[in-house]
């Protein structure tokens, strides 16, 4: 596999898509206007500097993990550190940029949307992704907060087509959570997980659809808990965020992660339970204090 298409530049597309330019794929990153262009465009510069700063870290002692900066397993040299580090100032010349989907597709036997959360966009695009993409290409999606199952009657040829996966800083937590729907074929699961070994992520396959797949089902639980304490007023966020990290080990409390995944992405999950819409609930406060940070374009940390 020497060639990857990415749909979608927000905060896991952009990362997918630097992470397979740094293992050395040629990518192309498919975005809907020249405007998203420039926004991915954008964060992909800030991830050269995350992933500078990783190999400096771990150069210095400061840290031990490289993560997907490395083939797993394998013993790091001091010399490596520059090697590492070209293949970091390599990364914008893998990466294509297409807003014109039938150029995006053609020739690629493995694509990833990672667009926005929502499921009327996502049945679009795999509507007019079937226009163009080859009937033998590997789809996947990173969803976070639907099914494999939930598209698989909309796409030709449903047996070649499965999740895949990401954690937040996907260099550092380089866990690739791979999970098929009830007529996902072997082969397409075997792809996955060579695509994940690939670039240098560590697979874990999930044998049964799970909403949340393993991390989100551990993590969505916590947020949430974390949001109804905030809205409810029993603590400000940054008490709850030092009272986990300081009480557990943990590096980042609840809202530090909810800042890195985006106000935007966990209103899209909180809005998703029924009560979000009933007057008097907890869900229904959290859903009206998140969208009322969303327009004001705030986040908990400045």
């Amino acid at each position: 596999m020497n060639k990857i298409m990415i749909a979608g530049g927000g905060v896991l597309g952009s990362q997918i898509a630097f992470q397979c330019a740094y293992a050395g794929l040629e990518t192309t990153i498919w975005l809907r206007s020249a405007d998203s262009v420039q926004r991915a465009k954008k964060k992909l510069e800030a991830l050269k500097e995350s992933y500078s700063q990783t190999i400096a870290a771990c150069k210095y002692g400061k840290m031990n993990y490289l993560g997907a900066l490395d083939t797993v397993g394998t013993p790091i040299a001091v010399a490596d550190f520059d090697l590492y580090q070209s293949r970091v100032d390599a990364v914008m010349d893998n990466i294509i940029f297409e807003t014109d989907m039938q150029k995006a597709v053609s020739g690629q036997s493995f694509i990833i949307e990672s667009i926005s959360e929502n499921m009327d966009s996502k049945k679009g695009f795999y509507t007019d992704l079937n226009k163009y993409v080859s009937a033998d290409a590997v789809i996947a999606t990173n969803t976070s907060s639907f099914l494999p199952g939930d598209f698989k009657d909309i796409i030709d040829n449903p047996e070649r087509f499965t999740a895949v996966h990401f954690a937040n800083n996907i260099w550092i937590a380089n866990i690739a959570e791979i999970m098929g729907h009830s007529g996902t074929s072997e082969d397409t699961m075997q792809k996955a997980v060579a695509f994940a070994d690939r670039i240098n992520m560590i697979p874990s396959v999930i044998r049964k659809e799970q909403k949340g797949y393993i991390l989100n089902s551990l993590l969505i639980p916590f947020l949430l808990s974390a949001l109804k304490l905030w809205a409810r007023d029993v603590a400000s966020f940054d008490d709850i965020d030092k009272t986990w990290k300081l009480s557990t080990g943990s590096k980042y409390g609840p809202f530090e992660i909810m800042d890195t995944v985006g106000v935007n992405t966990v209103y899209a999950v909180a809005v998703t339970n029924p009560s979000a819409d009933q007057e008097g609930t907890i869900e229904n406060l959290i859903a009206r204090k998140l969208r009322k940070m969303i327009e004001a374009g705030s986040r908990f940390y400045s």
